[in-house]
């Protein structure tokens, strides 16, 4: 599990303190009762992270996790692009508004719950999509962060085929054929199943991940690959059970 930096918290202090509203106010009087030690002593930078991290075994950081998911929705884009890019180095994505952690651990329950939902959706087609996935998981675990990230992006493209064709079934509209990965995303897109949230999630951390890798060999390539195991995880999930709806 991640810990939430103090740098995390002050990217959002330092938005919200300018921000008169009830959630927001009740952000800094929740964040000063959950950790008092640490305001009374005034322990600052690389002290204070230790000291949350210590408080991970209270379930501290599980209610300041919650807290900073309250005053999300009012933070600025830009607010917002800084606090993810640090809550990366701590472990957590956000989504939707939610925060997840990126750990190891927790991908793989998250991989055996993913495998689950794939398994009881019998409208798509499941040998690609479980072999993209266990690939991803295999080449993460022996360090292959580019092939990593090839297979999550594969998974990415086979589970989106799969939802256009269901939808398409559904709305027995005349038949398209699937096959670039653009059209896709642009069909689901257009008929309201993907939201720009989830483009921008794909393009970015997907695709974005593997380009940046190839304009510069010397990015910290565990950390994209990190990132896009995440992603497959986080939005597959999500958009499996948004198709038991269809």
């Amino acid at each position: 599990m991640g810990a939430i930096s103090y740098k995390s918290l002050m990217i959002i202090s330092d938005y919200l303190k300018n921000l008169e509203r009830t959630e927001c106010i009740e952000f800094f009087a929740k964040v000063e009762e959950l950790f008092p030690d640490a305001l009374r002593n005034q322990l600052q930078g690389e002290e204070l992270d230790l000291y949350l991290q210590n408080r991970l075994i209270l379930g501290k950081q599980d209610h300041l996790k919650k807290l900073i998911e309250q005053v999300l929705p009012y933070l600025s884009r830009e607010a917002k692009d800084r606090l993810e890019t640090n809550l990366a180095n701590d472990g957590y994505l956000i989504f939707k508004n939610a925060l997840y952690p990126a750990g190891l651990v927790e991908m793989f329950n998250e991989h055996l719950r993913i495998r689950q939902l794939i398994s009881e959706e019998s409208r798509l087609t499941q040998e690609p999509l479980l072999t993209y996935l266990e690939k991803n998981q295999e080449y993460y675990t022996d360090g292959q962060w580019e092939a990593s990230i090839r297979e999550a992006r594969k998974f990415v493209e086979s589970l989106l085929r799969g939802i256009a064709i269901i939808i398409q079934n559904t709305k027995q509209e005349r038949k398209i054929s699937f096959n670039n990965p653009a059209q896709v995303r642009k069909y689901l897109y257009e008929v309201g199943f993907l939201e720009d949230e989830d483009i921008n999630l794909i393009m970015d951390g997907i695709y974005g991940g593997s380009t940046r890798l190839r304009l510069n060999p010397n990015l910290p390539r565990q950390n994209l690959a990190r990132n896009a195991v995440s992603i497959v995880l986080i939005i597959g999930i999500n958009w499996i059970k948004k198709t038991k709806s269809i």
